[in-house]
């Protein structure tokens, strides 16, 4: 149970096919920063993407 000044944001986010690993945890770590420079009473952030979760039960998390 969240407090009133605690936030769970959920996003479901599509990235380009191009990007590799390390890519994508780049552009995730600078998501979840803006976000928190932003919006102080975010406190829990959950990122799903279909490219992610769909190369994830290929056997794979990440494609390169």
């Amino acid at each position: 149970q969240n407090g009133p000044h605690e936030v769970l944001l959920m996003m479901d986010l599509r990235f380009r096919d191009d990007l590799t690993a390390g890519d994508l945890v780049a552009v995730i770590d600078d998501v979840e920063q803006a976000v928190r420079d932003r919006f102080h009473d975010v406190t829990s952030i959950f990122i799903e993407s279909d490219r992610l979760v769909a190369k994830e039960r290929g056997g794979t998390r990440y494609a390169h």
